[in-house]
């Protein structure tokens, strides 16, 4: 019969026939285990390396997801919301690189979605402040990642469990 050390999940050799000694189980632990209370349970680094990979793709999805819900840029003197889909995106590359000015699809400050002429030094500034939104999110995904990579280096489980995806207008709202 294998027996298993709760303070340090070795396996311990037991000779002849008799009851289990205490602090032993025969219970096999895992890897990264520790025993508590009757059972064998992941250690704080490995919980917080798993929690850690869940948190990771978690921020990558609310980047993703924000990168997709549009930009806002004053361009055209007012306010107005463009999309910024792929295809969106190529548009507008194209347009800025085509150097004419151009139809680009937006909203109003009510919500409007008219195809609204363009020209090329407003396409230009549009580009330029899709690049913005961009870099700002992009910055505070890895600004997120960092602060998982310091909770995790200091074990630091509580602060990890706050970390989570928020919009880059306030990056203090969300940790």
């Amino acid at each position: 019969m294998a027996v298993y050390a709760t303070a340090t999940g070795k396996p311990l050799t037991l000779t002849g026939a008799g009851a289990i000694p205490a602090g032993s189980t025969t219970q096999r632990p895992g890897p990264d285990q520790e025993w508590h209370r009757d059972r064998w349970v992941d250690s704080l680094s490995r919980r917080l390396i798993k929690l850690k990979v869940l948190k990771r793709a978690l921020i990558e999805e609310g980047y993703t997801a924000y990168l997709l819900s549009g930009f806002t840029s004053i361009a055209l003197g007012k306010v107005h919301r463009y999309d910024s889909a792929l295809t969106d995106q190529v548009t507008l590359n194209r347009l800025v690189q085509s150097g004419l000015s151009g139809l680009v699809a937006c909203r109003n400050r009510i919500g409007a979605r008219t195809l609204t002429k363009h020209s090329a030094e407003q396409l230009h500034q549009v580009h330029q402040d899709l690049l913005h939104f961009q870099q700002q999110a992009r910055a505070q995904a890895e600004h997120l990642k960092s602060q998982l990579d310091q909770a995790l280096q200091q074990q630091d489980q509580s602060a990890m469990n706050r970390i989570q995806w928020c919009a880059p207008q306030h990056p203090y709202a969300c940790v």
